[in-house]
């Protein structure tokens, strides 16, 4: 199965202003981590499944952002994951699927 996720470029926020994200501070993306794992919180405390599943596609968005930011400012996003991946089984934790991604540009 192969599922897509956007990077963006820019949104609209819920007022209605269109925002650039590669003018967005590590500031700006803090408060949005926190708007977005908050609506995911009330989402998992309300049971909704579909709720859920939109929340937490929205604050995996915002990782994709972060990401993109990282990337932009010359951060090795390959290594990223490979040092993860390593803490993750440096604790024990044991996979039982991968998701993998491919970027391209447009």
């Amino acid at each position: 199965m192969k599922l897509k996720l956007m990077v963006l470029r820019k949104l609209i926020d819920k007022k209605g202003n269109k925002i650039d994200h590669r003018t967005m501070t590590w500031q700006d993306w803090k408060k949005k981590v926190l708007e977005e794992s908050g609506e995911l919180c009330e989402a998992l405390s309300s049971g909704n499944k579909k709720d859920i599943m939109e929340e937490v596609l929205d604050v995996i968005q915002v990782g994709i952002g972060i990401l993109a930011k990282l990337f932009r400012e010359q951060i090795d996003i390959p290594q990223g994951f490979h040092r993860h991946n390593k803490k993750l089984v440096d604790r024990g934790c044991e996979a039982c699927a991968e998701l993998g991604a491919d970027v391209s540009k447009r």
